[in-house]
């Protein structure tokens, strides 16, 4: 798999698992939908934590530390700048 495939493999979960930390209040339909999109992901449970860990959490960091205004922050929709990125 290439880089560019294992983006595109990635970018579903990150968008997922970024609303733990994005949107305070999740509804119990919002918390389902990030565990479906999880659990239909490739990846194990083990690399689904290393995943929020190493590559969400760092990534919101860097972007509350650019941004005052999370808001303003195009998440990880912006692929070109993923793909630049990663």
């Amino acid at each position: 798999m290439n880089k560019k495939e294992s983006i595109e493999q990635r970018i579903p979960v990150w968008q997922a698992i970024s609303k733990f930390v994005l949107d305070g209040d999740l509804s119990h339909k919002e918390i389902d939908e990030i565990v479906n999109r999880c659990n239909n992901s490739a990846y194990t449970v083990s690399e689904l934590e290393k995943i929020y860990r190493y590559e969400v959490i760092p990534s919101i960091h860097a972007a509350s530390t650019m941004f005052s205004d999370l808001d303003s922050w195009a998440g990880f929709n912006d692929k070109e700048q993923i793909y630049d990125t990663y």
